[in-house]
């Protein structure tokens, strides 16, 4: 499979169009990591969001529909659930309990943000490798891919904070587990 490259600049004064565009491309794609830019051309503020995915796995399953009897519809459907990724299978126990506590700290700062993208924040994919890598340190947190200096200016100090008391309470359960075995 070969990744590719879509860039959607969004113009701060009028997001929902070129926004929608974004979201249909993101639900219908493999994405393998965003990235996100302020912009400012001709007086116009722009974000630009960088998407980088799998080229082959959109034209892949687009293709073997084609041929069969089934709708548009039951293709678009398959497409979208053959990209999605469940984190409960990938993470461990542990891990998949920090990702659900990111989850809903990134969904709390989207509403207080109102109408910020929870994937502008951190993607799901992000907030996985946040679990399984333990990131405590804003230098590891920007060495993830699509994490630039912006998300760990703004969020760094607020996810350093969860994983750290995430893994300094559950350390007694760990080593009473190991003690029983």
């Amino acid at each position: 499979m070969v990744s590719q490259y879509k860039i959607f600049p969004i113009p701060m004064n009028r997001p929902s169009e070129i926004e929608t565009q974004l979201n249909k491309f993101l639900s219908t794609h493999r994405v393998l990591s965003t990235q996100k830019e302020f912009r400012v051309e001709q007086n116009q503020n722009y974000i630009c969001f960088v998407v980088e995915y799998l080229a082959n796995a959109q034209s892949s399953s687009t293709q073997s529909s084609k041929g069969q009897s089934s709708t548009q519809n039951d293709s678009q459907k398959s497409s979208q659930s053959s990209n999605q990724v469940d984190y409960k299978e990938i993470l461990t126990t542990d891990e998949f309990q920090l990702f659900l506590q990111l989850k809903d700290w990134r969904k709390a700062v989207g509403e207080k943000l109102d109408g910020v993208p929870l994937y502008a924040i951190f993607t799901n994919a992000q907030l996985a490798q946040i679990c399984q890598k333990r990131i405590k340190t804003k230098s590891a947190l920007q060495k993830l891919n699509g994490v630039g200096d912006g998300k760990v200016n703004n969020y760094g100090d607020a996810v350093i904070k969860i994983v750290s008391e995430y893994f300094k309470e559950d350390a007694p359960t760990k080593e009473k587990k190991e003690e029983k075995t």
